[in-house]
């Protein structure tokens, strides 16, 4: 029997994608268990000193075992990393980031500096693809969306609740329909 029948190059093939996988996971538990280390080095030296002290920083980076940021905490935060590029933000932000092995940012929570919005994010390669804002005078919205243009949106806004659904960018549902305003905060 040779041993280069399909059978066993199929063999050959399946052990070498587990043993990438086995390998990929070990790294991605390494760091995690790194990441538990610092979070328990930072809450046990908090816990060691006095509860009436306050720690204030102006920021904090995790980073992963090859040194790339993977959460941020700060005030204000960095222009957002997107597919290696630094690119604009809208408006200044403070609160927490959180980025991809590559080092792009991926999401966050934070607040904007000009108008007070509380934002939650989680983010594609290339774009924002769901979002919970909170506005400061009152109302939510939720969306989601992909690079395509199919858009879910949800609010509760002081004008009234509201619900949308597109498809490429063009409206296949709104409820109430169009012809009542959407609020702007």
């Amino acid at each position: 029997m040779c041993l280069m029948e399909p059978e066993h190059e199929d063999l050959r093939r399946l052990v070498a994608e587990n043993a990438r996988a086995t390998k990929r996971l070990s790294s991605w538990i390494r760091g995690l268990a790194a990441l538990s280390s610092i979070m328990s080095i930072c809450v046990l030296w908090l816990l060691a000193r006095t509860p009436n002290e306050i720690v204030s920083a102006r920021g904090l980076v995790i980073v992963d075992e090859q040194g790339t940021t993977r959460v941020r905490i700060g005030a204000p935060l960095p222009e957002p990393i997107i597919m290696g590029k630094q690119e604009k933000r809208d408006d200044a932000i403070s609160g927490i980031l959180i980025y991809d092995r590559l080092g792009n940012e991926r999401g966050g929570y934070v607040t904007d500096n000009s108008v007070g919005n509380a934002f939650l994010t989680l983010d594609s390669n290339t774009g924002q693809e769901v979002t919970l804002v909170a506005y400061p005078k009152g109302g939510a919205e939720f969306g989601l969306n992909d690079d395509a243009k199919n858009e879910v949106e949800l609010s509760a806004l002081p004008s009234g609740p509201m619900i949308q659904l597109l498809r490429a960018g063009t409206p296949l549902f709104q409820q109430p329909p169009s012809s009542a305003s959407k609020e702007t905060h």
